[in-house]
């Protein structure tokens, strides 16, 4: 059985036992995720988390009853008078946002909701149900939960729920010093240097696409500017498309989440968005190019990902033979609003939660791609410090090296190691804490800086540093050594 559906009928078998617990509760809503789910209600009386053991009992006592599940079609007016019969005023009202004249309830036992068509037939079938957490939202409480048709499967996820979740980048806020919430977001300097580090990768990769980077005009959206300056240049497409690229801050779909997830949940997400205005000879070609594009990005960062295909229709033979000559398995998702088919990443997170990725759509009548190569940067931090921690790779770490005198007469040397490293273009700091050597040690491994350089008396007479590399390899070796062997990891 699907878990979806599932987790919504699940939903609803919550929602059941919290009216049964505490009379006049009011039902505000269900949202269903990759993970899980969660029930907003509006209480009279306090709740937390004592009560879990006692929704959980009622539950399976639902569960355990086979109570018949069935599905009514209504008018919104009829649907609304039912509700309030039923003592559910606050979902009635809600009702009234509705466009639609016709709406779908669930109907368990005496038990009224709306709920889309489930083919469900009685509550046995949902298996098993977990209330992992209850939190207080302003004036309603969430209840958190998931369900499983089968008991070891639920087993195993709540274990491996356990363990990722120590390694989800918003529990690591403090230790890892890469952004605050304090409440809203600010990035500290490691995280700008981040941020900095991941944009000009992508101008790089951006200029191989013969793009040209450009600025949106105030109150002017990003596909606009792009358009006018296409009017503007009148260049031949056939000759060659027309790529114009920038960053700019989007919300995208799947922003709404039913609880806090740090960088993946922020309002606005600062993304890269190209346009490429190409001759329609020239289309098989310009796809191509952008898949690449994104395959760089998947394979640099090496998250946990899956791809999606989304449009009206299944894809035409042309897509399947682009996207199979790029070595891409697509799953298909029929999305019937879409006015233009769309191919895009979905990345994972550590508890498997989706999130959109790069994507692109493309629109043959305006011989228009739109492409993200990279997508949200705020998910691609997020993913990245669940993925690495503070051991990121090389080429990302905002400090590579870090340089510690022995005592302070080794200053001076100290500084000329850090000049040196610096001529090479390597990110470098010197320490200037005023601990032990193995207490400064002992940081700049929790902060996983790459190399530690350490310079004393010894070092700056054989003009050599005792090289520390972030596996615990420590060697002395003289100055023009040293910097290969940091060199050679940038370049890895």
């Amino acid at each position: 059985m699907k878990l979806f559906p599932l987790r919504q009928v699940a939903a609803e078998v919550i929602a059941l036992a919290v009216c049964d617990l505490f009379p006049g509760a009011q039902l505000i809503g269900s949202q269903v995720t990759d993970v899980g789910f969660s029930y907003d209600f509006a209480l009279q009386q306090p709740l937390n988390e004592m009560a879990i053991p006692f929704i959980e009992e009622k539950v399976r006592g639902i569960i355990k009853n086979k109570l018949p599940i069935e599905t009514l079609e209504m008018v919104r007016s009829n649907a609304q008078e039912l509700l309030r019969h039923h003592e559910q005023s606050l979902r009635a009202d809600l009702l009234e946002e509705c466009p639609d004249q016709l709406v779908t309830l669930i109907k368990i036992g005496t038990f009224f909701d709306l709920c889309p068509v489930v083919e469900i037939k009685n509550t046995e079938q949902i298996g098993y149900v977990k209330v992992q957490s209850i939190e207080k939202i302003d004036d309603f409480v969430r209840i958190h939960a998931t369900a499983f048709p089968e008991k070891k499967e639920l087993t195993n996820f709540l274990k491996k729920f356990e363990r990722a979740k120590k390694k989800q980048h918003h529990f690591l806020e403090k230790t890892l010093e890469y952004f605050s919430f304090s409440p809203e977001l600010t990035w500290l300097p490691k995280g700008v240097v981040l941020r900095e580090l991941i944009v000009s990768w992508w101008k790089e990769e951006f200029r191989r696409l013969h793009g040209k980077l450009s600025a949106s005009i105030p109150g002017q959206s990003v596909e606009a500017t792009h358009k006018n300056i296409l009017k503007r240049l009148k260049p031949p497409l056939e000759k060659q498309s027309l790529i114009l690229g920038e960053w700019t801050w989007h919300s995208p779909s799947d922003t709404t989440y039913p609880f806090f997830r740090g960088l993946f949940t922020v309002s606005k997400h600062y993304y890269d968005m190209i346009h490429i205005f190409f001759h329609e000879k020239n289309v098989f070609e310009e796809i191509t190019s952008c898949l690449q594009f994104i395959l760089k990005s998947i394979t640099l960062f090496g998250f946990e990902y899956r791809w999606c295909f989304k449009s009206r229709d299944k894809p035409s033979p042309k897509y399947i033979s682009i996207l199979e000559e790029c070595g891409i398995k697509c799953d298909f998702e029929r999305d019937r609003t879409m006015a233009n088919p769309r191919i895009e990443v979905r990345w994972r997170d550590v508890l498997d939660q989706e999130w959109q990725g790069p994507y692109l759509e493309i629109d043959e009548r305006k011989h228009l791609i739109k492409l993200s190569a990279i997508g949200s940067l705020e998910r691609c931090i997020a993913l990245l410090i669940e993925r690495h921690q503070n051991f990121l790779p090389m080429w990302l770490a905002p400090e590579q090296v870090r340089v510690i005198a022995v005592k302070k007469e080794s200053d001076a040397y100290a500084m000329k190691v850090c000049e040196r490293f610096a001529q090479e273009k390597c990110r470098v700091a010197l320490d200037e804490g005023s601990g032990n050597v193995k207490q400064r040690l002992s940081q700049a491994i929790k902060e996983g800086i790459p190399f530690v350089a350490i310079v004393g008396d010894a070092e700056e007479k054989e003009n050599s540093i005792t090289l520390r590399w972030r596996n615990d390899k420590t060697k002395k070796l003289i100055m023009s050594d040293a910097m290969n062997a940091v060199l050679t990891e940038m370049e890895a």
